[in-house]
């Protein structure tokens, strides 16, 4: 394939930043170029009569021939042809380009017609002073070199401004490939940028020289040149581009350019590449802006934005949703024209480190399908950054080439980014919060964490106080904070903040806010604790004696009722919960109630119940005469107290004192002129006076009686006999005898 001067001249006429991707395939038709531009031209002067590139697709279907005729009736120039995407690169009058685009999209043949744009290369050479790679370790590739040892090949194209392949640290590493511009081998590159990315990918390891290849085995570039010497090239060389590398072998196409214009033409020739198995990686752009750029916004693109030595988004790196993945991108060292040295900052310096990447992972696993290795990719990546900033996060060599997932990943594109295979995924770092009542506890669950970070939850009130904890962990974290007496009810926020390893500033104060580089929030709703109050029914009047008794109450809560007494002279409260009072003396007894509350309950009011205890009646026997017979027997006789008892067995002066007014009485007879009463302690009552009875029955006198017994003497006579009293007293006198007898 060739391409002459005037045609070179003819595409930058426009110098937008575009790029298409094509395969080698498309190479034949592309032979002809030069006479077609040269039929094209003879019409008239090309600076007379400028053109402006454009791109025209075809349906399918549609004959070549009547594709020709349909460039040829609308007035556009046939200047060169992808056949399998029935694509042209036409050049349209400048001076009639809207009718003569107009005309092209009316004709019911032609799929797309679209302007043929350039793109510029994503990388600026740095100092040549940095002897270090400090990337490599940073990626992981340290771990792997010596450990993972690739069992196949696979083979990057570059589509760049060429490579030189003369370069003795890429002696052996680079394939013949092409010039899509000039037809050549692409062994030889005018601008250096293609070298810059050759070496970064797979510059010779372990060779004694120069610098280490992210791919350090088994891999090799293939030099597929689509950009001038200026670094620009136009979509319809891309396009061939990458057509050429995904018919020609390639496992991995590298695309260091970028513009924000989207080319449904581009799309296709992915679209093509990727349905062969290619892995496509392209970088952002190097503008700082979260715009979209193609083809890194391509669907089936791995987008790469570039980050410095502290893992943070470089200041000069574009981030958005056409971000699939991040690399270093500072100063990465590589090779550079004329067997010498440079570093490179850029989003072309990360691409290359990715597509380095995903051609090792192709070389020690040759049965992955492009889909599995961009899998792998995204989900053995290390969180850093934001999702915004660096999609699954930043490239993890070690662990990507060691990874044995089977997981297939289409990269999405813009708009919508993603898909969110690794670190980030589709609720990648995730905080929620559950109150529990009961013990007045928020607790929290964090996931989607990595170990890599440091993370910080602080729980936010409606009002006061912020508290926060700190720690690092991998996968998901729980927390939590039990809430003091008193506590905010409402909603509250959790919040978990994300730092990175480096700026370890977290702290369970809630300094080092500056330095997070992630935010996830949710909330929780809690509730205040309830009123409760307490039912208590009246208690009825007790004695001293009564045996123990219980009571009863209910709080509204349903919580169990304690009670007490505030009178523990007169009763106690004892058993479950208090609520066996036992009467200690008479006198006033205080019941209390209470119900302390808990997590969900405030305390209730406390209730209390006031009962009296009426003094007991002590059992008094007063006994008349205990100091003899109630008998008549001369002797003088009083009342006096037997006993005195109490209701629990108290006796004597515990009890209380009787008082006995009496009169001391000798002769038989019946006195109710005696009494007592009594006097009780506290919890005896007083008897009042009562009468005694007193009784002392007559006594028998002893009589002898003896009858007479004789001969009748003419005498009277009668009986005879003697009474004698208990106190030997004479009582004959009081005698009678009866009648005497003569």
């Amino acid at each position: 394939m060739s391409r002459t001067n005037a045609s070179r001249r003819i595409w930058p006429v426009l110098a937008f930043s575009r790029a298409l991707i094509l395969g080698a395939a498309l190479l034949a038709p592309m032979a002809a170029l030069g006479s077609q531009l040269a039929s094209a031209t003879s019409m008239g002067d090309p600076a007379v009569v400028p053109t402006v590139p454009y791109i025209v697709t075809f349906v399918a279907g549609t004959s070549s021939a009547a594709q020709a005729a349909s460039l040829a009736s609308a007035g556009a120039i046939d200047v060169d042809s992808i056949p399998v995407l029935r694509m042209h690169a036409a050049a349209l009058p400048a001076d009639s380009v809207d009718a003569v685009a107009t005309a092209l999209r009316a004709d019911p043949t032609v799929l797309r017609v679209e302007a043929d744009t350039s793109r510029a290369a994503e990388a600026t050479p740095n100092d040549a002073g940095y002897a270090t790679q400090w990337s490599l370790p940073q990626i992981g590739w340290d771990q792997a070199y010596g450990a993972v040892a690739p069992s196949g090949s696979s083979t990057v194209a570059i589509l760049d401004t060429g490579i030189d392949a003369s370069h003795p640290d890429l002696a052996g590493q680079v394939v013949s490939g092409t010039s899509i511009l000039d037809g050549s081998n692409g062994l030889t590159d005018p601008n250096g940028h293609g070298t810059w990315m050759a070496g970064i990918v797979a510059a010779a390891t372990d060779n004694g020289e120069g610098i280490a290849g992210v791919a350090y085995s088994g891999v090799q570039v293939m030099p597929v040149t689509v950009l001038g010497a200026d670094g620009t090239g136009l979509d319809s060389d891309i396009i061939e581009g990458v057509v050429y590398a995904a018919d020609h072998g390639a496992n991995v196409i590298l695309m260091a350019f970028s513009n924000p214009g989207y080319s449904a033409s581009l799309q296709a020739a992915i679209d093509y590449a990727w349905s062969n198995g290619v892995v496509l990686v392209a970088a952002t752009g190097n503008d700082g802006s979260s715009t979209p750029t193609y083809p890194a916004g391509d669907r089936g693109v791995v987008g790469v934005s570039a980050t410095d030595s502290s893992d943070a988004l470089w200041a000069g790196s574009n981030y958005g949703t056409d971000t699939f993945i991040a690399a270093p991108g500072v100063s990465i060292d590589s090779t550079d024209l004329a067997g010498g040295y440079t570093s490179v900052t850029g989003t072309s310096a990360a691409a290359a480190e990715v597509a380095a990447a995903a051609a090792l992972a192709k070389a020690v696993d040759p049965s992955a399908s492009n889909g599995v290795i961009v899998g792998r990719l995204g989900s053995s990546a290390d969180a850093v950054g934001t999702a915004d900033q660096t999609g699954n996060g930043r490239l993890n060599l070690a662990r990507a080439i060691s990874s044995t997932s089977t997981t297939s990943v289409v990269p999405v594109g813009a708009p919508g980014g993603g898909p969110f295979v690794g670190p980030y995924v589709a609720a990648a770092e995730a905080v929620s919060a559950t109150w529990t009542q009961s013990t007045l506890t928020i607790a929290v669950s964090a996931t989607g964490l990595v170990n890599n970070k440091t993370y910080q939850i602080s729980y936010v009130p409606p009002s006061g106080t912020t508290f926060h904890s700190c720690f690092t962990n991998v996968g998901s974290a729980s927390d939590s904070l039990i809430l003091a007496s008193g506590y905010v009810a409402g909603t509250w926020t959790v919040r978990l903040d994300a730092y990175n390893n480096n700026n370890l500033s977290c702290t369970n104060s809630g300094s080092g806010q500056s330095s997070r580089n992630g935010t996830t929030t949710g909330t929780v709703t809690v509730t205040a604790k309830q009123a409760q109050t307490i039912t208590f029914a009246a208690l009825g009047g007790k004695t001293y004696g009564d045996a123990p008794f219980t009571v009863s109450a209910t709080a509204s809560s349903g919580l169990p009722v304690t009670f007490s007494t505030s009178t523990t002279s007169v009763c106690t409260a004892g058993g479950a919960n208090g609520a066996t009072i036992t009467i200690i003396a008479a006198g006033i007894c205080t019941v209390n109630a209470n119900q302390a509350g808990n997590a969900s309950y405030n305390a209730a009011p406390q209730v209390q119940r006031i009962f009296t205890v009426a003094k007991a009646t002590a059992v008094v026997v007063v006994t008349p005469y205990t100091n003899a017979s109630t008998t008549y027997n001369g002797l003088p006789h009083a009342a006096a107290v037997t006993s005195m008892t109490g209701v629990n067995g108290e006796t004597g002066a515990t009890v209380g004192t009787v008082d006995v007014s009496n009169t001391t009485h000798t002769n038989a007879g019946t006195y109710a002129t005696d009494s007592w009463s009594f006097t009780g302690t506290a919890n005896y009552a007083n008897i009042a006076a009562t009468t005694i009875t007193d009784s002392i029955t007559k006594a028998d006198a002893v009589i002898s009686v003896t009858g007479y017994t004789g001969v009748y003497d003419g005498a009277a006579h009668g009986a005879t006999g003697t009474a004698t009293g208990v106190l030997s007293e004479d009582l004959s006198a009081d005698l009678d005898l009866g009648t005497s007898f003569t």
